[in-house]
């Protein structure tokens, strides 16, 4: 009788570890989406810094990833509305194409 007993409990931990295992599955991820980065919010920020917009001012600014910041800015400098200036430093700062939009 002991032995059975034994024998189911281990069954019972066995399927109740397999039940667990495949519903923390589905559930969704601890970790939120990042935000979304509009071309609104890059442009409307680039025209307040005049001097150019880095991908770390950009990534704090916004509180997404530098790699988010970082394709953004690119994607907006292949288009035209901004360009990359590298100064005698080595920063690179992205500053907007149009100087009419700066105040």
């Amino acid at each position: 009788m002991g032995v059975f007993i034994v024998i189911f409990a281990f069954a019972a931990a066995i399927g109740l570890g397999i039940f667990l295992n495949i519903n923390s599955k589905k559930s969704k991820p601890i970790i939120p989406a990042s935000n979304t980065l509009t071309d609104a919010d890059v442009i409307a920020m680039a025209r307040k810094h005049i001097h150019g917009i880095s991908v770390a001012a950009l990534c704090l600014a916004t509180k997404v990833s530098a790699k988010e910041a970082r394709q953004k800015l690119e994607e907006l400098r292949k288009e035209g509305i901004l360009y990359l200036n590298v100064d005698d430093e080595g920063n690179e700062k992205f500053k907007i194409s149009d100087t009419s939009l700066l105040d």
